[in-house]
């Protein structure tokens, strides 16, 4: 279209001021968008509201691998005489998604939109011309088919959907292991494997993802999982973000009279994408050192990679298993053994240099300020607040006697005003990870320093009970923690406890303590001895919010020995008993590992405060984190808002 200066508009505005009883003809070129009209100029029959037709909503079926078409045409109407003029061709076309959507549902030109050939989800199409707008609701249904050579399978057969024909048959149904029903998944998730034992000699399997605009069928011949690729994970996720979507595993026959079994149904809704990274210590495994691994969440998929190894000279080629990271991941602080008190490390991440810290100063359990000015360390039941830019010296936090109990495992509030730990009792011969009847307490802030604390017990042990490692949320009002009720004093020991269980309680003891029942639960698991031996440890929020639902939600993470699907394994009667051990599954049988022992592994789960703020269990069956790896015992994960820095290993 030529700018209308090049044609002349002038004397048409002119005209169209002094012939005011006059009707024009239709607009030859429209006036240019920032055309000022004076206050007291009379113009008629002035476009008045832009109009998209059709108007209603349209919900197109994309199906087959085809693309979805669709035109529309745009009119301007005029207020005077209710003209209708065609302006399709010279308007501005777009498609917008709904807000948190990352599947692209298209391209609109001249009203004529055209979807991908794997859309899904819904938003609008938006038609502007001359500082007017319109628009209209768009949904594209996906009705999609994937063979999957993946995992240890052969190539299904291409007419695998017309196998599964005839009638259902109970005994051929697959036993869904994983993901639990009731999970809630980050956008950023990452890789996912569906896992199943099959039933009744079937040896061709359908996993099924149903939504409101979602219909995914993936056909495989593999008896017992299938990786999700990553535009499944993304169209899963996509669709989870507003509402409920059905995955289901079907069992039947390559061969045969088409009758089949269906998994029980598995529910799975999804949240915002998380930021920042996941530091975890990892034990050593083929191919990787003893350290600190991290992840980096806006990468979404990929593998952790070592940051801190026991091989890194930075810190004297020493233990580095208790860490502790300051909440915009500036700053790391960690104890060098973990079996008695040591000296530690002072670490600025983004510059990757350590600072000095005193010598006699020695901690075995640390926390930092959000920001990494402070760090409280404790050791022999006295706590002491470093300022991280000098490294040494520092000022005594009064947290009352060492003996018969001493305060231990403290952590610093996001907001920097309370510190929440853990006053207990020592066992004889043992380091301070190893506490009895612990109770939880809070010192506040006053003024500048923790002078003159009130200390608050949030959870009086009552008998054995042992509460422990205390995880505060980014809002500062809520503390994950773990407890254990046994029947004698040996068997309530905070280190590695393979009875501890998720609770919650917020920080002003308005209600009694949440039991995270969702959270704890090992849900489907071959083994019932790993229901009572799943070690449900070391709790830690991640730094950020994500939403769900249009309200804020909580990830957290934990370590934990349960099966993790067929995948990981565990055989014996306990993660320490005699012949104890985990198969880690191979790509085939033939690369299958077997560890002794059982190891550990990060899952994570949602905290919802809505819930928890009505006493009831905030928290969501957990999920396997895939960047670590299944052949080390990894733990003590600790999130922060951004990955700084180069590896220090």
């Amino acid at each position: 279209m030529m700018h209308p200066m090049r044609t002349g508009w002038l004397p048409w505005l002119s005209c169209l001021v002094g012939c005011s009883n006059l009707l024009p003809g239709p607009y030859t070129e429209p006036a240019p968008p920032d055309l000022a009209v004076a206050a007291d100029m009379v113009v008629t029959n002035r476009p008045t509201r832009l109009i998209l037709e059709p108007a209603e909503p349209q919900r197109l079926r994309v199906e087959g691998g085809r693309p979805a078409t669709f035109t529309w045409r745009a009119h301007l109407r005029y207020e005077d005489t209710g003209e209708l003029r065609e302006v399709t061709d010279t308007s501005a076309w777009s498609v917008v998604a709904r807000p948190g959507q990352r599947t692209l549902l298209g391209v609109v030109d001249r009203g004529r939109f055209q979807s991908g050939p794997r859309s899904a989800g819904a938003g609008k199409v938006r038609v502007e011309y001359m500082g007017q707008r319109a628009e209209v609701d768009l949904a594209l249904e996906l009705h999609a088919v994937r063979l999957s050579t993946d995992d240890d399978g052969s190539a299904p057969p291409m007419d695998a959907p017309q196998r599964f024909g005839g009638p259902l048959t109970a005994t051929k149904a697959p036993t869904l292991l994983y993901p639990p029903s009731g999970a809630v998944l980050p956008q950023n998730l990452g890789r996912m494997v569906v896992q199943w034992l099959a039933q009744g000699g079937t040896d061709l399997f359908e996993v099924r993802l149903r939504a409101e605009l979602l219909d995914l069928r993936i056909y495989t011949t593999s008896p017992r999982r299938l990786t999700l690729s990553d535009e499944d994970m993304t169209l899963l996720t996509d669709a989870g973000l507003f509402g409920p979507v059905t995955l289901e595993v079907r069992g039947g026959n390559r061969t045969g009279d088409g009758s089949h079994g269906t998994s029980l149904p598995a529910s799975l809704r999804a949240a915002t994408a998380i930021i920042g990274a996941t530091y975890y210590f990892a034990t050593p495994r083929p191919g990787g050192a003893q350290g600190i691994w991290r992840h980096s969440w806006v990468a979404g998929t990929g593998t952790a990679t070592p940051y801190l190894t026991e091989q890194s000279g930075i810190t004297g080629r020493r233990c580095v298993g208790c860490h502790a990271l300051s909440r915009d991941g500036g700053f790391l602080s960690v104890s060098h053994n973990q079996d008695q008190l040591a000296s530690g490390s002072l670490l600025n991440v983004r510059l990757g240099t350590a600072h000095f810290v005193a010598p006699q100063l020695r901690w075995m359990f640390s926390s930092l300020s959000g920001t990494g000015e402070e760090a409280i360390v404790a050791g022999g039941g006295v706590f002491t607040l470093i300022k991280t830019d000098m490294g040494s010296g520092g000022e005594p936090v009064p947290v009352g006697p060492t003996t018969p109990t001493l305060a231990v495992m403290p952590v610093l509030s996001p907001d920097g005003q309370r510190i929440v730990y853990v006053r207990g009792q020592q066992l004889a011969g043992q380091s301070e990870a190893h506490i009895v009847r612990g109770n939880l307490h809070v010192i506040e802030r006053q003024g500048g320093s923790f002078g003159a604390p009130r200390d608050l017990v949030l959870v009086p042990a009552t008998g054995f009970e042992n509460n422990y490692y205390p995880a505060l949320s980014p809002d500062s009002q809520w503390v994950l923690f773990n407890r254990v009720s046994p029947t004698s004093l040996a068997a309530s020991d905070s280190y590695d406890n393979v009875a501890a269980a998720l609770f919650a309680v917020p920080l002003d003891r308005s209600l009694p303590p949440i039991r995270l029942n969702q959270a704890n639960d090992t849900f489907a698991t071959q083994n019932p001895n790993v229901r009572a031996n799943a070690s449900n440890s070391y709790p830690a929020f991640l730094p950020s919010p994500c939403m769900l639902d249009g309200r804020p939600v909580y990830f957290f993470t934990f370590a934990s020995r349960r099966d993790h699907g067929v995948e990981v394994t565990r055989n014996g009667t306990g993660p320490r008993a005699a012949g104890a051990t985990t198969r880690v599954l191979g790509p085939t049988a033939a690369q299958d590992v077997t560890l002794n022992g059982w190891n550990q592994q990060i899952w994570l789960s949602l905290f919802d405060p809505a819930r928890a703020a009505q006493g009831l269990d905030p928290s969501t069956p957990a999920l396997w984190l895939p960047f670590q790896s299944p052949l080390s015992s990894n733990h003590m994960a600790v999130s922060v808002q951004a990955l700084l820095g180069d590896s220090l290993n």
